[in-house]
């Protein structure tokens, strides 16, 4: 049921003005939504119990409180947040062994990104790569996931994009639905031929 608008959004309410503190409040979204606030308040996330509660009962965002993974607040004020997911061209497949098209969420990212096969039919984390060992952690690369949605630069050419410089030669790529929702995350290299000009000028990196 709380999937549904119709019962999310007043249950959110609810909560919202239950005259509760935070930690009553975050109990009370864990009893609704499978531990929603145990999963979402982290130090650094720049978010509130009030922040988490006024996107759950938003009646206009299409969003599964019970999948969400993480949210944050971009230095915009926007609520930014992930999901488990969905896979579409990937759905049914062994995780990774083909591209997913149309998917979305952490799972869409982990098959494209962090467990693709490569040609020789071994799963290859394109995070760990670019970026170092320290990325072999799922849990690293959530992180840097929402550190890049809530301090990235947004794309001059696409607002809901966000960019993280992470070292020299290498970005993340945060692209982000008009409603908040994490589409995909992945590294980007400044090697990369198709690299976005337009970055590098956010950037101030020479053309």
């Amino acid at each position: 049921f709380t999937l549904m608008p119709e019962y999310r959004v007043p249950i959110a309410k609810a909560i919202w003005g239950s005259g509760l503190n935070d930690a009553g409040k975050i109990g009370m979204l864990d009893e609704a939504f499978l531990g929603l606030g145990t999963r979402v308040f982290r130090t650094g996330d720049g978010v509130t119990v009030d922040d988490v509660l006024n996107l759950v009962r938003d009646g206009s965002k299409r969003l599964s409180p019970t999948e969400i993974q993480r949210v944050v607040k971009h230095a915009d004020g926007t609520m930014i947040w992930l999901e488990d997911g969905t896979l579409k061209a990937a759905d049914g497949k062994i995780l990774g062994s083909v591209d997913d098209v149309g998917g979305s969420g952490w799972i869409h990212i982990e098959n494209n990104h962090i467990v693709r096969w490569d040609k020789d039919e071994v799963a290859t984390n394109q995070f760990a790569g670019a970026f170092g060992k320290d990325f072999e952690s799922e849990e690293t690369i959530r992180n840097l996931i929402m550190d890049g949605a809530r301090t990235g630069l947004a794309d001059t050419n696409n607002p809901m994009t966000f960019w993280k410089r992470v070292d020299a030669d290498h970005f993340l790529e945060v692209g982000v639905g008009s409603n908040g929702y994490i589409v995909t995350a992945h590294p980007r290299s400044l090697e990369d031929p198709d690299f976005p000009a337009h970055v590098k000028d956010m950037f101030n990196i020479p053309r």
